[in-house]
C-alpha cells in the first residue's frame, strides 16, 4: 500500500518545519513506500525554498494560492497517489513507527475510513501556566485513553475521539467524494485562513467518512508530538481561538443536523454575551475571559437564519 503524506503550510516556522521533516525522514517505513506532498498555501516568507528534500525520492511542493487550510489540503489530495493519505501539520513530529502503523491499520480493515492517535504537547523551553491546561484540547492536544476506539455512524452524535487534522489518516477513495461535497457547498468550511483561527475542516472529513458507511477510529499507538510555541498559550490567542473555533464548530454541526444546541434569535445574542460575562466572571481571570469568548462564539454560531 502506498501512502501519501500531505503537509499544507502557510509561512512556516523554519525550525519547527525542519523537525517535522526530520521525523518523516526517520520513519521506519522507507521513503520509497510513501509520497511526500508539501502544499505552499500562498506563503510569503520563502522558507520552503530552503528546505532540503533530497532524501525523499518522491516529493513535490505544490502551490495553492487560494487561502485556507481546507483548500491547501484539497490541493494535496489532488496530487496524492497513495491509497491512504496522512495529514501532517507543519508543527507535528510523528513517532518513528507512525506511517508503518497507519499502513497496518488500513490494510487489515477495509471498512476503516479515517484514523488518528494520541497527540502530546511539546513545550520547548518554557513551562505553560496551569490555568491554560483546560484549553489544551483546542490546540489539538488529546489523549482519549489506552484502548482502540471506533465509530461507524453518527447516530450517537459526532464521536469525541474522531481524529483531528494533526496526523489524520484517511482513505483516498473517500476523499474524492469529499472534495466534490465541499467544492459545491455554499459557505464551505475553509478552516485556518491567514490569521483566522476558524476550524472544522478535519471534522467535516470525518463526517463525510461516516456518512459513506465507513468507520473512524482512534489508535493510541499512533503518536504525535505537537510543538506548541509559548505565544499560543497567551490569553489573547486562546480567547480568539476559543471564539473562532467554537463558532465554526456550531456552524458545522448545524450544517449536518448534528447540533445539540437550539438556535437563538439574532437580537438576543448581545444580551446573552452580557449575561455570560458575569457567569464566567470574565474580568476576574484569564481563564474566565477565554471561556467567555468561547460562549460568544457559540451564540454567534447558533444565530437563527431567516427563512
Amino acid at each position: 500500500m502506498l501512502l501519501s503524506v500531505i503537509i499544507p503550510t502557510y509561512n512556516p516556522n523554519p525550525e519547527r518545519l525542519s523537525r517535522v521533516l526530520e521525523a518523516l525522514r526517520d520513519q521506519s517505513l522507507g521513503p520509497q513506500h510513501w509520497q511526500l506532498v508539501i502544499v505552499d498555501n500562498n506563503s510569503s516568507n520563502g522558507v520552503l525554498g530552503h528546505m532540503d528534500l533530497s532524501w525523499h525520492p518522491n516529493h513535490q511542493i505544490v502551490a495553492e494560492k487560494k487561502q485556507g487550510l481546507t483548500f491547501g489540503r484539497i490541493a494535496g489530495f489532488r496530487r496524492a497517489l497513495g491509497d491512504v493519505l496522512v495529514l501532517v501539520d507543519d508543527d507535528n513530529v510523528l513517532a518513528r513507527d507512525y506511517l508503518s502503523l497507519v499502513t497496518t491499520y488500513f490494510s487489515r480493515d477495509p471498512a476503516l475510513g479515517s484514523a488518528g492517535g494520541r497527540i502530546t504537547a511539546s513545550f520547548d523551553g518554557y513551562q505553560p501556566q496551569e490555568w491554560t491546561r483546560p484549553f489544551w484540547n483546542m490546540l489539538a492536544i488529546r489523549d482519549p485513553g489506552n484502548r482502540d476506539l471506533a465509530a461507524s455512524s453518527l447516530s450517537g452524535g459526532y464521536p469525541a475521539f474522531a481524529p483531528v487534522g494533526a496526523g489524520m489518516a484517511v482513505r483516498k477513495a473517500l476523499v474524492d467524494g469529499y472534495i466534490r461535497e465541499v467544492s459545491d457547498a455554499p459557505g464551505a468550511i475553509t478552516d485556518r485562513t491567514g490569521n483566522s483561527l476558524a476550524s472544522g475542516g478535519d471534522n467535516e472529513i470525518n463526517i463525510w467518512v461516516l456518512k459513506q458507511g465507513y468507520k473512524t477510529a482512534y489508535f493510541p499507538k499512533l503518536s504525535i508530538r505537537h510543538i506548541i510555541p509559548a505565544s499560543r498559550l497567551e490569553k489573547g490567542y486562546l480567547a480568539r481561538l476559543n471564539y473562532e473555533s467554537t463558532r465554526s464548530w456550531a456552524e458545522l454541526l448545524r450544517r449536518y443536523d448534528l447540533c445539540p444546541w437550539d438556535t437563538v434569535p439574532g437580537w438576543s445574542v448581545g444580551l446573552r454575551k452580557i449575561k455570560s460575562w458575569f457567569v464566567f466572571a470574565a474580568w476576574r481571570s484569564p481563564s474566565g475571559y477565554v471561556k467567555w469568548r468561547g460562549a460568544c462564539g457559540l451564540y454567534e454560531g447558533l444565530i437563527k437564519k431567516p427563512d
